[in-house]
């Protein structure tokens, strides 16, 4: 763009434009820019600022954030994020957080949020990358064993529970947005997968929850013992803020 910037700066027109926050005469002698940079990019731009720096209301935030960060071309991922966002919120409201807000939640070595629950126990909450407590792999070992070239497997989001500075617990969510029983059920077979390739902390009951959108596609109840729990979206966060809790009264 710097030829193009250099060339609008030369523009007399521009001498006659206020050196103030645009209003809607700018906006107008923006609009008679014939190259189009003006028109189509700089008073785009400086509404979009305006309307965030002025008094933004709670709605002007949603939207921009929705429009400039929160648009992927894959619904589900938005759903991720969604559940993420509403697991940390609800951590928060019992813990503090130890560790500052990120903006960027691709999988990476180390955790989306962590929160201190007590004097003893703190819960990690990692986004599409395993914790370093549940290693080993035993898929990652017989792929380098038979060299074969593949990215591995992970789950879409591990809570880790860390107890007097030891991890003594995770929980494995796999998320679907989706209301197809044939889905859900291969994401039950996924949570599985999971649980025997890295048993390390879960071998507790319900150490592995599938998570989908509230509907009359599957029913939560108590998993009585068994591996895996089915929740729904709405529900998820306060079940990760109680066993958050639980762990921790355990401990006093």
């Amino acid at each position: 763009m710097t030829d193009i910037i250099h060339r609008a700066r030369r523009m007399a027109w521009l001498e006659g434009v206020p050196a103030e926050w645009p209003g809607d005469e700018a906006y107008s002698r923006l609009e008679a820019d014939r190259i189009g940079f003006y028109r189509l990019r700089v008073g785009a731009a400086a509404r979009h600022l305006r309307r965030m720096l002025v008094a933004p209301s709670p709605e002007d935030v949603i939207d921009a954030l929705s429009e400039r960060y929160f648009e992927p071309k894959e619904d589900w991922r938005l759903f991720e994020i969604a559940v993420l966002l509403r697991i940390t919120a609800a951590l928060a409201v019992v813990g503090l957080r130890l560790n500052p807000t990120r903006l960027l939640v691709d999988g990476q070595s180390r955790p989306f949020a962590a929160f201190r629950i007590s004097a003893s126990r703190d819960v990690r909450v990692w986004y599409q990358s395993w914790p370093p407590s549940t290693a080993p792999s035993e898929l990652m070992d017989a792929m380098l064993h038979y060299e074969l070239a593949a990215g591995g497997n992970r789950p879409d989001i591990v809570v880790e529970f860390v107890d007097s500075g030891v991890p003594t617990r995770a929980i494995l969510l796999e998320l679907k947005a989706s209301s197809s029983s044939s889905y859900l059920s291969a994401g039950l077979a996924q949570l599985l997968g999971y649980l025997r390739d890295r048993p390390a902390l879960l071998q507790a009951a319900a150490s592995g929850w599938l998570v989908a959108p509230p509907g009359s596609s599957y029913v939560s109840k108590s998993p009585q013992g068994r591996a895996l729990w089915v929740t729904s979206s709405t529900a998820v966060a306060e079940a990760v803020r109680d066993e958050a809790l639980l762990g921790a009264s355990r401990l006093k």
